[in-house]
């Protein structure tokens, strides 16, 4: 059995949080919500996190500043210190 850790995490713009079966095409079925519980440090939202775009910021392919996931420099290469 895999287990997974889900601190401080981000979970945005999923249709179905939690689910079971073999992968969407095969036998995929969603789950309700009370099956998995999410500790303090982690948060679920309806709304897609926002990537920036623009090549010319620093911040280029991280979630912009100021948005949900940006408190845990979500993004998908190292920032630069």
């Amino acid at each position: 059995m895999r287990k997974y850790n889900l601190a401080k995490s981000l979970f945005a713009g999923n249709r179905n949080l939690y689910g079971s079966g073999g992968g969407p095409p095969v036998n995929f079925k969603s789950l309700e919500s009370s099956v998995l519980e999410l500790p303090a440090s982690s948060k679920a939202i309806e709304k897609p996190v926002e990537i920036e775009l623009d090549q010319s910021k620093r911040d280029y392919l991280h979630v912009v500043a100021g948005t949900p996931g940006s408190e845990i420099a979500a993004g998908l290469f190292a920032k630069r210190m």
